[in-house]
């Protein structure tokens, strides 16, 4: 009698991230899907690019939920409410977890691949954390977690000036809420500074 031989089965990572980019090209496609991201992320009303010659920066004033442990393998969440964290949504790719989410447009979890026509290595800053993707690094490397020091060499705080909506000065404005970032000098991470964005609101209430 035949005996059976025990044989793997593989998964091509970056042929897969390949074959999903090559269903969104353009940079039209990426502004969409990240627009997308924004509007499924809670309490996201806002977002803004920033173009350089180094960095494209897209940000939106709302924030990733996470639960207790962003670096555990399974997210504690997947019992009720029966999805995962943003965080870990984020970890699993294709995951789909938007589908089991009500109010999210996003239902597959390839959206974020768009960026891809831009660099290899995006960055994620979200509820105090600091992301580097690498697609290429081995599996239980490919996202790279900055952690927060609790004694930066810096504190800095940004702030509006102006309100965008009227042009009036936001210098004795409410807060209206802030976001902290931790900062590392690259490629050496000898200088680390903890900055602050602050929103303010405008008493003209145009912005």
């Amino acid at each position: 009698m035949a005996e059976f031989e025990s044989l793997s089965r593989g998964w091509d990572h970056l042929g897969n991230i390949e074959r999903t980019l090559g269903d969104l090209q353009g940079s039209l496609t990426a502004i969409y899907e990240l627009v997308q991201n924004a509007d499924d992320a809670p309490g996201a009303t806002r977002m803004r690019f920033v173009v350089t010659d180094d960095a494209i920066e897209v940000w939106n004033h709302g924030i990733f939920e996470r639960c207790s442990d962003v670096t555990s393998a399974k997210c504690e969440w997947l019992a009720p409410p029966k999805h995962r964290c943003d965080l870990h949504s984020f970890r699993e790719m294709a995951s789909g977890d938007k589908r089991n989410r009500p109010g999210t447009t996003g239902a597959f979890g390839v959206g974020f691949t768009a960026v891809y026509q831009f660099t290899d290595r995006p960055e994620l800053f979200s509820n105090g954390e600091h992301w580097i993707v690498d697609e290429m690094a081995a599996e239980q490397d490919k996202s790279h977690r900055l952690s927060p020091v609790a004694d930066p060499d810096a504190r800095v705080r940004h702030a509006p000036q102006g309100c965008c909506g009227c042009g009036a000065s936001l210098a004795d404005a409410e807060v209206v809420s802030t976001e902290s970032r931790q900062v590392f000098d690259i490629p050496e991470p000898s200088n680390i500074g903890f900055g602050t964005c602050t929103t303010l609101g405008c008493g003209l209430g145009k912005g």
